[in-house]
Protein backbone atom coordinates (compact mmCIF):
# COMPACT_ATOMS: atom_id res chain seq x y z
CA UNK A 1 0.00 0.00 0.00
CA UNK A 2 1.24 3.55 -1.24
CA UNK A 3 0.19 6.72 0.78
CA UNK A 4 -0.52 9.49 -2.20
CA UNK A 5 -1.46 12.08 0.24
CA UNK A 6 -1.89 12.86 4.11
CA UNK A 7 -4.18 15.24 5.67
CA UNK A 8 -5.61 16.12 8.65
CA UNK A 9 -9.13 17.76 9.67
CA UNK A 10 -8.35 18.93 13.21
CA UNK A 11 -12.00 20.96 13.00
CA UNK A 12 -14.95 18.99 11.74
CA UNK A 13 -15.88 19.77 7.67
CA UNK A 14 -13.52 23.21 8.15
CA UNK A 15 -10.14 23.39 5.93
CA UNK A 16 -7.44 20.53 5.99
CA UNK A 17 -3.75 20.54 6.72
CA UNK A 18 -1.29 18.53 4.20
CA UNK A 19 1.29 16.89 6.13
CA UNK A 20 4.53 15.32 4.89
CA UNK A 21 4.54 12.91 8.01
CA UNK A 22 1.71 12.41 11.39
CA UNK A 23 2.04 10.86 14.53
CA UNK A 24 -0.60 7.89 14.89
CA UNK A 25 -2.01 7.76 17.98
CA UNK A 26 -4.13 5.44 20.26
CA UNK A 27 -6.99 7.69 18.38
CA UNK A 28 -6.25 7.92 15.14
CA UNK A 29 -3.42 10.64 13.37
CA UNK A 30 -2.55 13.63 15.54
CA UNK A 31 -4.95 16.11 16.23
CA UNK A 32 -7.58 14.88 13.19
CA UNK A 33 -11.40 16.12 14.13
CA UNK A 34 -10.38 16.44 17.50
CA UNK A 35 -13.13 19.82 17.43
CA UNK A 36 -16.18 20.42 16.10
CA UNK A 37 -18.73 23.38 15.23
CA UNK A 38 -22.43 23.51 16.79
CA UNK A 39 -24.94 25.86 15.65
CA UNK A 40 -27.01 27.81 17.75
CA UNK A 41 -29.50 24.77 18.17
CA UNK A 42 -26.46 22.29 19.50
CA UNK A 43 -26.69 20.36 16.55
CA UNK A 44 -23.09 20.03 14.92
CA UNK A 45 -22.08 21.89 11.17
CA UNK A 46 -21.45 20.27 8.07
CA UNK A 47 -19.81 21.70 4.53
CA UNK A 48 -23.25 20.38 3.08
CA UNK A 49 -25.16 22.78 4.66
CA UNK A 50 -23.06 25.50 5.66
CA UNK A 51 -20.49 25.45 2.15
CA UNK A 52 -18.64 28.39 3.75
CA UNK A 53 -16.62 26.22 6.65
CA UNK A 54 -14.59 25.00 3.17
CA UNK A 55 -13.34 28.71 3.56
CA UNK A 56 -12.11 28.52 6.96
CA UNK A 57 -8.52 27.12 6.76
CA UNK A 58 -6.75 25.69 9.73
CA UNK A 59 -2.63 25.26 10.82
CA UNK A 60 -0.96 23.85 13.42
CA UNK A 61 2.13 26.36 15.32
CA UNK A 62 3.71 26.78 18.53
CA UNK A 63 0.94 24.90 20.41
CA UNK A 64 -1.88 27.05 18.81
CA UNK A 65 -4.59 25.74 16.17
CA UNK A 66 -4.92 28.95 14.24
CA UNK A 67 -8.11 29.60 12.07
CA UNK A 68 -7.98 32.01 9.02
CA UNK A 69 -10.97 33.61 6.40
CA UNK A 70 -10.28 33.33 3.29
CA UNK A 71 -13.29 36.55 2.17
CA UNK A 72 -11.77 38.91 4.43
CA UNK A 73 -8.26 37.78 6.28
CA UNK A 74 -9.58 37.44 8.95
CA UNK A 75 -7.51 35.21 11.56
CA UNK A 76 -7.55 33.92 15.09
CA UNK A 77 -5.80 31.13 17.55
CA UNK A 78 -6.63 28.84 20.42
CA UNK A 79 -4.44 26.84 22.34
CA UNK A 80 -3.76 23.01 21.94
CA UNK A 81 -5.35 21.71 25.60
CA UNK A 82 -6.43 18.46 26.80
CA UNK A 83 -9.43 20.32 28.81
CA UNK A 84 -11.27 23.32 27.61
CA UNK A 85 -14.67 24.66 29.38
CA UNK A 86 -18.24 23.25 30.00
CA UNK A 87 -19.07 20.02 29.63
CA UNK A 88 -21.83 19.66 27.29
CA UNK A 89 -24.25 16.78 25.82
CA UNK A 90 -23.76 16.77 21.68
CA UNK A 91 -24.86 14.77 18.89
CA UNK A 92 -22.72 13.98 16.03
CA UNK A 93 -25.40 12.51 13.06
CA UNK A 94 -27.12 9.47 15.78
CA UNK A 95 -24.46 9.41 17.72
CA UNK A 96 -24.77 10.86 21.81
CA UNK A 97 -21.18 12.38 23.43
CA UNK A 98 -19.75 14.71 25.87
CA UNK A 99 -18.05 17.37 24.14
CA UNK A 100 -16.25 20.61 25.84
CA UNK A 101 -16.84 24.19 25.22
CA UNK A 102 -14.12 26.18 23.68
CA UNK A 103 -15.45 29.89 25.01
CA UNK A 104 -12.74 32.05 23.77
CA UNK A 105 -13.68 31.75 20.17
CA UNK A 106 -17.36 31.36 19.25
CA UNK A 107 -17.95 35.10 19.00
CA UNK A 108 -15.07 34.81 15.71
CA UNK A 109 -17.02 31.94 13.83
CA UNK A 110 -20.51 33.37 14.85
CA UNK A 111 -19.89 36.78 12.88
CA UNK A 112 -18.50 34.27 9.53
CA UNK A 113 -21.79 32.80 9.66
CA UNK A 114 -24.09 34.95 11.13
CA UNK A 115 -25.73 33.26 13.94
CA UNK A 116 -24.04 31.77 17.49
CA UNK A 117 -22.01 28.92 16.63
CA UNK A 118 -20.00 27.31 19.44
CA UNK A 119 -16.30 25.23 19.25
CA UNK A 120 -16.43 22.29 20.84
CA UNK A 121 -13.74 19.58 21.40
CA UNK A 122 -13.66 16.48 22.22
CA UNK A 123 -12.67 15.12 25.72
CA UNK A 124 -10.98 11.65 26.12
CA UNK A 125 -13.54 9.77 27.59
CA UNK A 126 -15.68 10.05 24.97
CA UNK A 127 -15.86 6.92 22.91
CA UNK A 128 -14.39 7.95 19.65
CA UNK A 129 -11.30 9.06 21.50
CA UNK A 130 -10.87 5.83 23.88
CA UNK A 131 -7.97 3.65 23.31
CA UNK A 132 -9.20 0.90 21.30
CA UNK A 133 -8.09 -2.39 22.19
CA UNK A 134 -8.65 -5.73 19.69
CA UNK A 135 -10.10 -9.01 20.40
CA UNK A 136 -7.80 -11.99 19.17
CA UNK A 137 -10.28 -12.30 16.31
CA UNK A 138 -9.34 -8.63 15.40
CA UNK A 139 -6.21 -9.25 16.14
CA UNK A 140 -5.51 -11.98 13.82
CA UNK A 141 -6.90 -9.68 11.13
CA UNK A 142 -4.93 -7.04 11.63
CA UNK A 143 -1.74 -9.59 11.71
CA UNK A 144 -2.93 -11.34 8.69
CA UNK A 145 -3.43 -7.69 6.87
CA UNK A 146 -7.02 -8.35 6.17
CA UNK A 147 -6.94 -4.96 7.56
CA UNK A 148 -4.20 -2.38 8.53
CA UNK A 149 -4.82 -0.44 11.97
CA UNK A 150 -4.84 3.05 9.91
CA UNK A 151 -8.11 2.38 8.39
CA UNK A 152 -9.22 0.56 11.39
CA UNK A 153 -8.76 3.47 13.58
CA UNK A 154 -10.21 5.64 11.04
CA UNK A 155 -13.97 3.73 11.11
CA UNK A 156 -13.77 3.90 14.64
CA UNK A 157 -13.04 7.28 15.13
CA UNK A 158 -15.21 8.51 12.01
CA UNK A 159 -17.91 6.05 10.49
CA UNK A 160 -21.64 6.11 11.27
CA UNK A 161 -22.86 4.34 14.38
CA UNK A 162 -26.04 2.40 13.47
CA UNK A 163 -28.58 2.49 16.61
CA UNK A 164 -30.89 -0.36 15.26
CA UNK A 165 -27.51 -2.75 15.59
CA UNK A 166 -26.36 -1.49 18.73
CA UNK A 167 -26.84 -2.28 22.25
CA UNK A 168 -26.78 0.62 24.21
CA UNK A 169 -27.99 -0.98 27.58
CA UNK A 170 -25.79 -3.81 27.47
CA UNK A 171 -23.75 -4.41 30.94
CA UNK A 172 -20.83 -3.50 31.45
CA UNK A 173 -19.99 -2.87 28.77
CA UNK A 174 -22.54 -0.85 25.68
CA UNK A 175 -21.96 -2.41 22.62
CA UNK A 176 -22.38 -0.23 19.22
CA UNK A 177 -22.41 -1.14 15.43
CA UNK A 178 -20.18 0.79 13.14
CA UNK A 179 -20.81 1.10 9.31
CA UNK A 180 -18.11 1.73 7.14
CA UNK A 181 -17.79 1.46 3.42
CA UNK A 182 -15.99 -1.90 3.24
CA UNK A 183 -15.83 -2.95 6.70
CA UNK A 184 -18.14 -2.65 9.76
CA UNK A 185 -17.03 -3.08 13.50
CA UNK A 186 -19.00 -4.21 16.62
CA UNK A 187 -17.30 -2.43 19.58
CA UNK A 188 -17.46 -2.27 23.24
CA UNK A 189 -17.73 0.68 25.01
CA UNK A 190 -15.87 0.28 28.68
CA UNK A 191 -15.63 2.33 31.39
CA UNK A 192 -12.01 2.94 30.45
CA UNK A 193 -11.52 1.75 26.98
CA UNK A 194 -13.64 1.07 23.55
CA UNK A 195 -12.71 -3.01 22.63
CA UNK A 196 -12.93 -3.50 19.28
CA UNK A 197 -14.34 -7.07 19.22
CA UNK A 198 -15.54 -8.01 15.87
CA UNK A 199 -14.41 -7.16 12.03
CA UNK A 200 -16.95 -7.30 9.23
CA UNK A 201 -15.27 -7.47 5.98
CA UNK A 202 -18.21 -6.24 3.53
Amino acid sequence: MKISALHIYPVKSLGGISLQEATLTSKGLMYDRNWMLLDENGVFMTQRKYPKMALILTKIKNGQLIFSYKETGSITSIPILKKYGETIQSKVWNNSCEVQKVDSIGEWFSEIFGFRCTLVFFPEKNIRTKKPQYSTSVQEQLNAKIIDTLTLHSIFKNADINFGKSDTESLPCRTYYVEGEKYDLIVENCTKIARIKKLIVL
